[in-house]
């Protein structure tokens, strides 16, 4: 955030009129009285520069934040970019959509696991019909991108950000300044805003996990600052382009996401209700029919396909969730709590995990900034359901957090001028966080939530300020734009740190090319990642992120992230907590053909057994030569599925299958890519388990087993070596 010198230049146009609500100018073009055409023209050249000079700042910005963020979205430890990435959990929206495309919105038993909602016999899922609309055209042609496309989505949802953050910018300070000229001074600092939303804040996380939970959240807060911005223009000038703009954004917000979505459905029946009142000015009253309209509409939209989905017209039963009827705590949280996971009882342990000034771990070893080390914990008497580490919105986004406060000073000051009309928007964003606030369930992607009211009102802000900041002496112009660009500077770091971490969905490929990135920069830096390795016979059930477990003599070789699964049933089996990055086992190799297309309906095949517990291969007819299959662990007390695969019919794949005793875990992957982690509670020799037989006497999979070389210790001794 350089250029202060070219920011003076602004001190003389710093009483720049601002054109009159009355006229409803568009941005950055001040009315004149003059009616001739050079007149007018004169009066447009410098908005027109200064548009151009924001663009060129607003473009250079994200496209250099792009780089850090593209390599979290696309690689993230992988070792190739791969723009189809995808986890476990990816899959629910395309079988969404193609539940929509024939006709309707319940899902195939068991296609979403512990997450679907039980309602009159069928299952369903509570993510929003927002994403499922967006694959219809591409799942229409092909099932070979089903469960792939979360990575693009997600991508998508960024650059919608980007271009929205930047028109809110540029309108918010044609709202502040008129016609007043933009140097490159203030183009930059500007610039600098929209690389810091995009870059600096939690939308580096969600790209770090591209599954269904990240993907909601992001298009949560790309479609919030899109229908801000487009009701922003209706509060400076309604038309009918304006008010079908917002029409969209609003329904598209509402059905991805409904706690932002009834926040924005709010909003727009405030300014229908300021223009009802004449508040604006008294013709445009026609205006607040088709805005009422318009904001029930969206909530009965809304409330239709909720009650479709669960019965009911607001809200959902966590009890009818399948996951509540397998897992005990969530029993008891909902007991604790009458029955509801919304409540004013957990904001005090809300507003400690979203709010501390502590809300980082600082670190000697690579990144040096990460989420605390241990999940957030319940303030009081209070029982939560789960809770992970969570970064707070002021240690994590210091600017946007200093920002927003001034912009909120600004936005409801007296004499606060044409900003006043950010009021609503602001209320509105305000209002979208009540739900994560209310909520006993603590997640770090959770701070997407709070980042349309970051967004908007750092947006008045900095605006603020830098209409201000002419008329300040120098050494205060000088410490406020050093300080926006070290805050700026610091969000960046800590937030693209804070996504390269590792997390509960980290591969063992991804934790060891982590893990030697860290030490490649400790052995050049005093050998500060020593401290982090522990050596013992047993691999504890937890231990703070970022630490290392040797066990015996490099046996095995683990790293924790710090996630607290003692409320998971598997917990008591597994060590989910640890990310093996050598395993204590020996793998084999899984030669897997399907031989014959599948019938119509899913099949469970076995695979392989181990004592109790086995290996299944589900699958399904997706096509003359295509079939859709998942693993899954079936463990006497526990059956975990796997991801969703689409599987050439008669081409062989060669999967990677070990049983870790210290994970008491299954793990199956294929090219690098985990796509099963299953409990075993159960001990034995590997078994191929007997297949199906067809009619014609094939059966329908094949399967042979093949060893592989145990796992090199050379890395392990590296680490503990004195």
């Amino acid at each position: 955030m350089a250029g202060s010198a070219r920011l003076m230049s602004l001190r003389s146009a710093g009483s720049a009129t601002a054109p009159s609500d009355s006229e409803g100018p568009s941005v950055g073009v001040e009315r004149t009285a003059h009616p001739s055409h050079e007149a007018r023209t004169d009066e447009a050249r410098p908005a027109t520069e200064g548009r151009e000079r924001f663009t060129l700042t607003a473009a250079v910005g994200g496209a250099v934040i792009a780089v850090p963020y593209l390599w979290v979205l696309w690689d993230q430890w992988n070792g190739r970019f791969d723009p189809l990435r995808t986890l476990a959990f990816s899959k629910f929206y395309d079988v969404q959509a193609r539940a929509m495309l024939a006709g309707h919105l319940y899902l195939p038993p068991g296609s979403i696991g512990f997450e679907a909602f039980v309602h009159n016999g069928h299952q369903y899922t509570y993510f929003g019909l927002f994403p499922s609309l967006l694959r219809i055209p591409i799942l229409l042609f092909t099932h070979a991108l089903d469960g792939h496309l979360t990575a693009p989505s997600i991508l998508l949802a960024w650059v919608v950000t980007a271009v929205f953050t930047s028109l809110l910018i540029w309108r918010v300070r044609g709202l502040a300044r008129g016609s007043a000229p933009l140097g490159w001074g203030e183009a930059v600092v500007l610039g600098g805003l929209v690389a810091t939303v995009l870059g600096g804040t939690v939308l580096a996380y969600l790209a770090a996990t591209p599954f269904v939970y990240d993907e909601d959240f992001a298009w949560s807060v790309a479609l919030s600052v899109a229908t801000m911005f487009a009701l922003l223009c209706v509060l400076e000038r309604p038309t009918r382009p304006r008010i079908t703009a917002t029409a969209a954004l609003l329904l598209a917000t509402i059905l991805n996401r409904t706690t932002t979505g009834y926040a924005c459905a709010l909003g727009v029946l405030l300014v229908a209700a300021l223009f009802a009142l004449g508040r604006r000015r008294a013709d445009w009253r026609q205006w607040s029919i088709p805005l009422a309209a318009l904001g029930a509409l969206a909530v009965a939209v809304a409330s239709f396909v909720n009650w479709i989905k669960f019965g009911l017209v607001f809200g959902i039963s966590t009890s009818a969730q399948v996951f509540t009827s397998i897992n005990a705590h969530r029993q008891a949280f909902l007991a604790a709590n009458h029955g509801s996971e919304f409540g004013f009882q957990f904001l005090p342990s809300t507003l400690a995990a979203y709010f501390t000034p502590r809300g980082l771990a600082l670190s000697r070893v690579f990144p040096y900034i990460t989420l605390p080390p241990g999940p957030a914990r319940a303030v009081g008497n209070v029982v939560l359901d789960l809770t992970y580490p969570t970064a707070s919105v002021p240690a994590s986004m210091p600017l946007l957090f200093l920002l927003s406060c001034w912009g909120g000073a600004a936005t409801f000051r007296r004499g606060a001028g044409r900003l006043s009309l950010m009021r609503i928007p602001l209320i509105v964003m305000a209002v979208a966080t009540a739900g994560v606030l209310l909520i006993g369930y603590i997640a770090n992607r959770y701070l997407a939530d709070f980042l349309p009211l970051l967004v908007v009102a750092s947006v008045v802000g900095l605006v603020d300020i830098l209409r201000r900041l002419p008329d300040w002496r120098a050494p205060a112009r000088r410490g406020a734009l050093v300080a926006l660009g070290v805050l700026a500077g610091f969000e960046v770091f800590a937030n693209v740190a804070v996504a390269v971490a590792p997390t509960a969905n980290f591969t063992s490929v991804q934790a060891v090319d982590y893990v030697a990135e860290q030490k490649a920069i400790s052995d050049i830096t005093g050998h500060p990642l020593a401290s982090s390795v522990v050596r013992g016979r047993v691999l504890p059930y937890w231990a703070p992120a970022g630490e290392l477990y040797v066990v015996g003599d490099c046996a095995g070789l683990y790293i924790s992230n710090g996630y607290d699964y003692q409320n998971t049933p598997p917990q008591q089996f597994e060590h989910l907590t640890w990310i093996a990055l050598q395993s204590d086992s020996k793998p084999f190799a899984l030669y897997i053909t399907i031989q014959q297309p599948q019938r119509p309906a899913r099949e469970r095949v076995p695979i392989l057994r181990f004592g109790r517990s086995s290996l299944q291969l589900q699958v399904a007819s997706a096509g003359p030569r295509v079939a859709d299959a998942f693993f899954i662990g079936q463990d006497p007390q526990f059956a975990t599925f796997g991801s969703h695969l689409s599987l050439a019919i008669g081409k062989t794949y060669k999967w990677v299958v070990y049983a870790d005793p210290m994970l008491h875990q299954l793990v199956v992957s294929l090219n690098n890519r985990t796509l099963l982690k299953s409990a075993l509670t159960t001990t034995g020799d590997v078994q191929i388990a007997p297949l199906e037989q067809r009619e014609s006497g094939d059966p329908a999979v094949s399967v042979a087993v093949g060893t592989l070389p145990p796992p090199s210790t050379d890395f392990c001794r590296s680490l503990v070596r004195p």
